[in-house]
């Protein structure tokens, strides 16, 4: 079975903190001249972001050659992974939607600078089909996301993201749920008061 990468409160924070800084240190303003191109830019680039997510939602992956540089490095590939990041990501998006036919991908926030885009997304599907070799289990499945997409001339050339697979697994009654600690408050909630 696939090693999951955990998505932790601390690596979530910092996740977004660093989102954050790419973001202060690549953005245009109104003072400077290239501010109307560089917010046309971003625009376009945010679009094709989304028109990749469609392609989670709908399952129709022909706009992904059309919004991803075939020479793309996806630093989230999936281990054993075969082909360029294309093939990748539409085998992918075969594959979750065979296991989830219902995905849904939300685009909570999203962010541009420079040739930067920054998204948090949500999934949400029900597990109808094999996924990964987890028998279908009838649940739903809202899981959290982050992306980090850099475009060159309108096409993505590179993807960082984060997944928090662990909680899709909880969802999917995989790995158990944590257990409450004495007192019954999450151990979050019971520091968040001291």
């Amino acid at each position: 079975m696939r090693t999951l990468a955990l998505l932790g409160g601390t690596a979530a924070f910092l996740a977004l903190f660093f989102a954050a800084v790419l973001l202060a240190a690549g953005c245009a303003t109104a003072d400077e001249p290239d501010a109307p191109a560089a917010d046309n830019e971003a625009a376009r680039n945010m679009a094709a972001l989304q028109r990749i997510y469609g392609a989670f939602s709908t399952g129709d992956t022909a706009a992904i050659d059309s919004v991803i540089a075939p020479d793309a490095v996806d630093h989230q590939a999936l281990p054993g992974a075969q082909g360029t990041t294309n093939e990748q990501l539409k085998q992918f998006v075969g594959m979750f939607r065979a296991a989830f036919p219902d995905l849904r991908v939300t685009v909570d926030h999203q962010f541009a600078a420079a040739d930067h885009v920054v998204a948090v997304i949500t999934l949400r599907g029900t597990h109808q089909g094999d996924f990964m070799g987890i028998a279908p289990t009838g649940r739903t499945i809202e899981v959290s996301g982050i992306d980090v997409v850099r475009f060159e001339n309108g096409m993505a050339v590179e993807h960082w993201g984060v997944t928090n697979d662990l909680e899709m697994m909880q969802q999917l009654g995989v790995v158990p749920m944590p257990e409450a600690p004495p007192g019954g408050a999450p151990a979050d909630t019971a520091r968040a008061g001291a």
